[in-house]
């Protein structure tokens, strides 16, 4: 296997342009990436004290390689959030993504393991921030196990199929805080992409995701009261988001089922969009405006539930070169008084939970 086309298809496995190379002989690779950053957050983020602001260090380690085997490449990669000595992780490692996956020539790859799902490409397109955007969106951060996806690329499509097995411990956002985490029984995904070849590439994507709460029963009760989370997301973006110009849209729209009679669905409506501008020296300039809104009916078909969360979130960012950049960052909070009332009363798993304007700067190295 050419070195190039090994370094094209390790960035892909690793997920960074940056990697490494520990070994390459035979066909077979090994790299590592990872990340060191510092960040300042300002006292409203509450990272340390009593609304106090501090500086935050931390790191991220991945390993992995690739070995081909006739047409087949087979790979795996594993990354872990590391140690940081702070009272919020400690001396505790915590698991990101651990992967296996085979690719057979043209005909694209399974991917098995921990990861984020099929319906995260779409809703990729406004992930553009570092720490403030991405709070109306759905699946954003849901990085769960047990998971198995198909995926091809070629000739401008991308497409995704993913399943999961039964996990008792299923990562869900946008939910009540009750739901964060659930047992499920399955999940099916699905997600499409096209991108057109212009000079400024536009694609669109779409994807639907259909989580089932477990059956089982412990002394005649279901383990789990979640009968299912219907997910649909769409995004559309033009540009790219490295260089000049690039512009993108999400939107999501979730709908939390319950086993109990008496509980009416959950349902949640997130739209995002994104602009941002690169110049050739290597800052961008990025700003964003972020909505969700929150609906659920009692059994008399009247409004329990129905309140939206606003913010707009800005960024700045100097990419010195491909290894280190530095940035700073803000989210304006856009809602009331009275809203944030409704919100914390209706327990809801928010992007965030206050009524405070958030900042920070921040240097990071990449390797």
């Amino acid at each position: 296997m050419k070195k190039s086309l090994l370094a094209l298809v390790l960035a892909s496995l690793c997920g960074s342009t940056m990697a490494a190379n520990v070994y390459d002989k035979d066909g077979t690779t090994l790299k590592i990436d990872g990340r060191v950053q510092a960040v300042v957050y300002n006292g409203a983020n509450a990272k340390a004290g009593d609304h106090d602001s501090t500086l935050e260090n931390s790191a991220r380690l991945g390993i992995g390689g690739a070995t081909k085997v006739g047409d087949f490449k087979l790979q795996g990669y594993s990354q872990w959030d590391m140690a940081d000595g702070s009272s919020k992780r400690g001396d505790s490692i915590k698991a990101r993504d651990q992967y296996v996956g085979a690719e057979y020539a043209n005909f694209g790859g399974v991917k098995l393991g921990r990861y984020k799902g099929a319906i995260n490409y779409v809703t990729s397109v406004t992930d553009v921030f570092d720490d403030f955007g991405t709070n109306a969106q759905s699946a954003n951060d849901e990085r769960n196990s047990s998971r198995i996806e198909y995926s091809y690329s070629g000739y401008g499509f991308d497409g995704k199929l993913g399943f999961v097995t039964a996990n008792d411990s299923y990562s869900l956002e946008n939910g009540f805080k009750a739901d964060k985490t659930a047992k499920i029984e399955n999940a099916y995904s699905v997600a499409l992409g096209y991108t057109f070849p212009i000079a400024l590439p536009l694609s669109i994507r779409a994807g639907h995701e259909l989580v089932n709460g477990q059956n089982d029963k412990k002394d005649g009760v279901r383990l789990s009261h979640l009968d299912d989370v219907r997910t649909t997301v769409l995004g559309v973006s033009l540009g790219d988001a490295a260089q000049g110009f690039y512009g993108a849209l999400s939107y999501t729209d979730r709908k939390f089922g319950f086993m109990e009679h008496d509980v009416k669905d959950l349902k949640s409506k997130g739209f995002e969009a994104v602009v941002r501008y690169t110049l050739d020296c290597g800052v961008s300039f990025t700003a964003g405006y972020n909505v969700i809104k929150y609906k659920q009916d009692n059994v008399d078909s009247k409004k329990v539930i129905s309140v939206s969360q606003r913010s707009i979130p800005l960024y700045i960012n100097w990419q010195v070169n491909p290894n280190f950049n530095v940035w700073t960052e803000a989210r304006i909070d856009a809602n009331s008084r009275d809203t944030w009332k409704k919100l914390n009363a209706a327990k809801l798993n928010l992007s965030y939970g206050e009524d405070k304007n958030f900042a920070s700067i921040g240097a990071r190295y990449t390797f």
